[in-house]
C-alpha cells in the first residue's frame, strides 16, 4: 500500500516517484503489519534526500556516480540506506558524488528511460545497475491509479484490470487499525471480483458444454491442444530469456562512462547460495562490470523480512556497506570520464 500521489511520468516515459515528497509504504501479511516506511523524494522524484539541482555543480573534479535500480536500490521495506552511504563516503574523504535514481518495481527498461531523462540535466562519471534477477524479466509499465487502487499498466491503452492492479492508496496518517480495516476491504473486494470472474467463466463453460462434447475427439480439437502445448513451452522459454536490449542501449547513450551492474542477490537466491539468473558472460560481453555481490560478499536470511521479499534495515545496512566498500576501490583509480 502507497499513499498519493505515488508515482510521475515524464515526456521520456521515465517513470519516477512523485517529486518533493513523502511517500508512505505499508506491507501487511496475515493481519499483521510486516513494515511501514516513509520514501523522503527530492526535485528529481528520487529516493533521496538531496536535492540533485542543487547538487549539481558540486564536486566537479569529482566522480558524479549515478545508481539505478528498483525497489532494493530504493530502500522499500527498511530505512534510508543511501544517506547513509552517502555520509560514510564523505567520513572517508571520498571525492565522489552520488545520485539515486532508482524506482520500486523498475525494470532494466526503466533503467534506461530514466538514466536518457537524466542525461540532459546532469553528468556523470560513473552508471551503476543497482539490479536484482527479476529486474530482467519485468516489463515496461506506467503507473495509473483510478479509484484508490494502483496499476503497474503494459497496455498501451493503460486500462488497469486486475492482472496489473498492485497496491491501494492509503492515508499517510492512517492508524494501524485504518490499515488493517483497509486490507480487509481490500480481501473483500478481491473474493468478490474473483467470484464474479468464476461466475462468467461457468457460464461460458456451460454454453460450450455440448459442442464440447463433440469436439473433444475431433481432430481439430488435438490441433488446437498441440498449438496450445507450443505456446506454453515458448513462454517457458522466454521466461529463461534475458532481456538485454536496455543495457546495450545505455551503453550507446554513455560511451564514456564506467558502467558497472552490481547484482544485488534476492531473498531465494541467498537462500539457495545461487542466482536464478546468470549474467556475468553477457554483461562482460558489453563491456560492463559485473559484480557478483552474493557470491563476493556475505548474506544471510536475517538481512530480510520473514514474509516479505524485501531487505530489512540489517539487509540495507548491508547494501550500503558493500557499495561503500566498492565505491572506496573506485576512488583509488584516477582516470575520469564525464558524459
Amino acid at each position: 500500500m502507497w499513499s498519493s500521489p505515488t508515482f510521475e511520468v515524464d515526456p521520456h516515459g521515465a517513470v519516477t516517484l512523485a517529486k518533493n515528497a513523502r511517500i508512505r509504504d505499508v506491507a501487511v501479511y496475515d493481519g499483521k503489519i510486516e513494515y511501514d516506511m516513509f520514501y523522503q523524494t527530492n526535485d528529481f522524484g528520487s529516493p533521496d534526500t538531496v536535492n540533485y539541482g542543487e547538487a549539481g555543480g558540486q564536486n566537479t573534479g569529482g566522480r558524479r556516480v549515478a545508481f539505478v535500480g528498483d525497489s532494493f536500490a530504493a530502500g522499500q521495506g527498511g530505512h534510508d540506506w543511501f544517506s547513509k552511504l552517502r555520509g560514510s563516503l564523505q567520513a572517508s574523504k571520498s571525492s565522489s558524488l552520488i545520485y539515486n535514481f532508482s524506482l520500486p518495481g523498475a525494470s532494466v527498461s526503466h533503467f534506461e528511460k530514466t538514466l536518457r531523462s537524466v542525461s540532459e540535466k546532469l553528468e556523470f562519471t560513473d552508471i551503476v545497475l543497482c539490479a536484482i534477477s527479476d529486474d530482467f524479466l519485468r516489463t515496461y509499465w506506467k503507473p495509473v491509479e483510478r479509484n484508490g487502487i494502483i496499476y503497474f499498466c503494459t497496455d498501451p491503452e493503460m486500462k488497469g484490470d486486475a492482472s496489473s492492479e498492485v497496491a491501494t492508496v492509503i492515508g499517510k496518517d492512517a492508524s494501524e487499525l485504518e490499515i488493517l480495516d483497509h486490507v480487509k476491504a481490500v480481501e473483500v473486494r478481491h473474493q468478490q471480483e474473483a467470484g464474479e470472474r468464476q461466475q462468467r467463466m461457468s457460464r461460458g463453460q456451460t454454453a460450450w458444454s455440448g459442442a464440447g462434447r463433440l469436439l473433444k475427439r475431433s481432430r481439430f480439437l488435438h490441433w488446437v491442444d498441440g498449438r496450445r502445448r507450443i505456446f506454453i513451452h515458448q513462454q517457458k522459454e522466454r521466461e529463461k530469456e534475458i532481456d538485454l536490449a536496455p543495457l546495450m542501449s545505455i551503453k550507446a547513450l554513455f560511451p564514456n562512462a564506467r558502467i558497472a551492474l552490481f547484482h544485488l542477490p534476492q531473498k531465494d537466491e541467498v537462500i539457495s547460495g545461487r542466482y536464478d539468473r546468470e549474467l556475468q558472460k553477457r554483461v562482460e560481453f558489453l563491456g560492463m562490470t559485473y559484480i557478483p555481490a552474493l557470491h563476493k560478499y556475505h548474506w544471510d536470511r536475517s538481512m530480510f523480512h520473514v514474509k516479505d521479499s524485501h531487505p530489512n534495515d540489517a539487509g540495507y545496512d548491508k547494501i550500503s556497506e558493500v557499495v561503500k566498500e566498492w565505491l572506496i576501490e573506485l576512488d583509488k583509480t584516477t582516470t575520469l570520464s564525464t558524459v
